[in-house]
């Protein structure tokens, strides 16, 4: 659990009796935050600070932290506390009258909401308390909404809660001295979020930084934008290769941790001091800081899915077929339904005898280069149309494809295994989609998503004793990739 203050100046703070009602425990103290070490001794406690709180030359951070530290020395318990905590400085906005130095501030609301998402996700657990009691101006309500979709992202598979917690409010008057205020839940929200509902938690993505970062960002956001995208595919087959792709790409996720201390940086760094005034010259897009984050969770998502058994070679992934049901609680009931046929007609394949399909079919492939001008004017109907043209050298690099395949890696294609019109006929449709795949790549798509991922073409099984395996032939999904993402977009 991590418990989360937002807080302001101390130094007009009163020294009352905080209770936590749920427990009845009581702290005599300036802040709530001694009460709420005591009631979440062994829990991380973070403080988050507007950087208004400067007032003096020099390095802004260290002027907020002396500022905040100045006010709470006649309370050791509550100074004591805040040095225990970690804190967490952001960007902030308004005039200051009461200071003497630093009296104006202005901030984009773009960055002031990044700074709370790239400072808090690797800080929060999957339960948080948020206590509002000392926020000022729009900072609790903005952290709150800011921390809530963070929670959401972050709660990816998991369940987790997300509390609001606020003091009794207190107005002193003269020979006020003994005050007991109640610190409350306001709010309780339990939070789970699934593969499906994650591409909506991140929406439209636009720049990360005004005017920087531009090539760098330009790369990893395609990317990103596709992992998302293909969640909304609602096959766990698909979503077994979307994240075990996602998890090796090594480069990905360097560049994003890159990126993402180097905006930090930038936030850290873009203040600029105009007489009293402060101005921060750095526009971070939450929307594109909200990316990152889901990055972040998926990656941790796809880090424990990869310890199922699964390979990924050079052409052919495949997975642990029962497996895939760890991932059917994050199908919808659209989804849900979809899948579960097909997943019963995979499991229907599996009980047949694929060991003797692959070996007939290896067979069939030297029996049909062997005599191709004969099988040739056999073939009927769309496949005959499907095959026009192709000459003998191209069908037979076709069929030698899979053969490379069938021999290497012991696959089965799902289509050879399905067919009702013998192996010589399921070996040539094979030739037929891989040579016409180009002008057919829409209705493969199409076909793709009816059947829930296991589009037959595509699909390959193998199985070793009790082991069974079910994947995809990867070249055929890279070339079927840009037609479907297109159609996911429109989802």
């Amino acid at each position: 659990m991590t418990v989360i203050s937002a807080w302001g100046l101390p130094k007009g703070w009163r020294k009352v009796k905080y209770k936590y009602e749920e427990k009845g425990i009581v702290v005599e103290s300036k802040s709530t935050l001694p009460l709420l070490e005591r009631v979440f001794e062994d829990k991380r406690k973070v403080v988050v600070l507007p950087i208004t709180l400067a007032d003096g030359k020099g390095d802004l951070k260290s002027a907020v932290l002396k500022r905040v530290e100045d006010g709470l020395k006649d309370d050791p318990d509550a100074l004591e506390a805040f040095k225990n905590s970690e804190k967490v400085i952001i960007p902030g906005r308004g005039k200051f009258m009461s200071n003497n130095v630093l009296k104006e501030f202005e901030a984009p609301t773009e960055t002031i909401i990044s700074s709370m998402v790239l400072n808090l996700f690797d800080l929060i657990d999957e339960n948080v308390l948020l206590d509002i009691t000392h926020g000022v101006n729009f900072y609790p309500v903005t952290l709150r909404g800011a921390l809530e979709k963070l929670m959401r992202i972050k709660s990816l598979g998991k369940k987790s809660k997300m509390e609001v917690g606020s003091s009794d409010p207190f107005y002193p008057s003269k020979g006020t001295t003994d005050v007991t205020l109640s610190f409350r839940k306001l709010e309780s929200l339990n939070i789970s979020t699934t593969l499906s509902e994650l591409p909506e938690l991140v929406g439209e993505v636009r720049s990360l930084v005004k005017g920087s970062f531009e090539k760098e960002w330009k790369e990893v956001k395609v990317k990103l934008l596709r992992s998302f995208r293909g969640l909304k595919a609602g096959s766990p087959l698909y979503w077994s290769y979307l994240l075990i792709r996602l998890y090796k790409d090594s480069k990905l996720k360097g560049d994003v941790e890159e990126l993402w201390d180097e905006v930090l940086k930038l936030i850290d760094e873009g203040y600029e001091v105009m007489g009293d005034k402060v101005l921060h010259k750095v526009t971070v897009y939450p929307e594109a800081s909200f990316a990152l984050a889901a990055y972040k969770s998926l990656y941790s998502f796809a880090r424990e899915f990869s310890n199922t058994e699964h390979f990924l070679l050079d052409k052919v992934f495949l997975v642990n077929f029962r497996s895939l049901e760890e991932l059917e609680p994050h199908l919808s009931a659209v989804e849900r339904s979809l899948w579960l046929i097909e997943k019963s007609k995979l499991g229907n394949a599996f009980q047949k005898d694929l060991e003797g399909i692959r070996l007939d079919a290896i067979n069939t492939i030297h029996e049909i280069s062997s005599n191709l001008n004969v099988i040739k004017k056999k073939v009927e109907g769309k496949l005959k149309e499907r095959l026009k043209g192709l000459s003998d050298d191209e069908i037979n690099t076709y069929l030698g494809e899979l053969l490379d395949i069938m021999v290497k890696d012991k696959v089965v294609p799902y289509g050879l295994v399905a067919s009702e019109d013998g192996i010589e006929e399921a070996l040539l449709w094979w030739v037929a989609f891989r040579a016409t795949m180009d002008k057919h790549k829409d209705e493969v798509a199409r076909n793709f998503l009816a059947h829930a991922g296991a589009e037959k073409n595509v699909t390959l099984l193998r199985k070793s004793g009790d082991l069974r395996l079910v994947g995809y032939y990867t070249p055929a999904m890279n070339a079927l990739e840009d037609v479907l993402m297109n159609k996911l977009k429109a989802r």
